[in-house]
């Protein structure tokens, strides 16, 4: 079964044309309408729903997408950490929003390529049955963020070594930001990740580059991280009606 990849650890990533071809071809079941009387009307959102609020190229100038590429199902399987412990395997869970570990109900996910490179973003939003389940993943992810500095897992059996940094002034409550190298048959991907939670829900935006010796994306990159999740919030509370 192959894993997408959602989130920081861009694995199977060298260029724009894989990445899309991993989210068109992602293996997870349909995602679900969640039940009601959760205590939030984030968790009643459907699949399509969701979609409809994606980012999209008004958002990002210079940037174009494919809707029929979106990928709007959860992640049942998780991504297999071959070195770097449990704490590691616990992040990659929370990255992928592991369905068995927080009952994710909804999960969509919209590339966005650059016009003039390789640079990508991806906008992905997962939604839990409960703030609480919710809670959990980003637990998952702070405590991977101090615990995995780096780990190594399987892509097309070849080894990928990758390591993970957190964003200092991006992590806080019900927030995280971090980076992470991975090399990736020669080259180095990098990635800068923010993750938000909403009630129940969960908004994740990434940017994906290729970069020389490893170089870290740039500072202006952070910022451009909090804009386009400061939108895809603001689409989510409104579709709410929160606030």
């Amino acid at each position: 079964m192959r894993i997408r990849i959602k989130y920081g650890s861009a694995v199977a990533v060298t260029t724009a044309a894989v990445l899309l071809v991993a989210a068109c071809g992602a293996s997870g079941k349909s995602a679900s309408t969640a039940s009601p009387g959760s205590g939030h009307s984030a968790a009643a959102l459907t699949d399509d729903q969701v979609d409809s609020l994606l980012l999209t190229d008004k958002d990002q100038p210079g940037y174009y997408f494919d809707a029929s590429l979106d990928v709007k199902s959860t992640t049942d399987s998780p991504a297999l950490v071959t070195a770097g412990g449990s704490e590691c395997q616990s992040f990659r869970d929370a990255e992928n929003a592991l369905s068995t570990k927080y009952g994710t109900t909804v999960d969509t996910l919209r590339i966005l390529t650059a016009n003039d490179g390789p640079g990508m973003i991806q906008d992905a939003v997962q939604v839990m049955p409960s703030t609480g389940k919710a809670s959990a993943l980003m637990s998952d992810l702070t405590a991977g963020l101090k615990g995995c500095r780096a780990f190594t897992e399987t892509e097309q059996n070849q080894p990928v070594p990758i390591t993970l940094t957190a964003i200092s002034q991006m992590v806080g409550a019900d927030r995280v930001g971090y980076t992470t190298n991975a090399n990736v048959q020669g080259s180095t991907l990098v990635t800068a990740t923010y993750v938000v939670r909403v009630g129940p829900a969960v908004v994740s935006i990434m940017e994906v580059e290729t970069a020389k010796n490893g170089v870290i994306p740039q500072p202006q990159a952070e910022a451009t991280l909090v804009r386009l999740s400061d939108v895809q919030v603001g689409r989510l509370k409104s579709a709410e009606g929160v606030g």
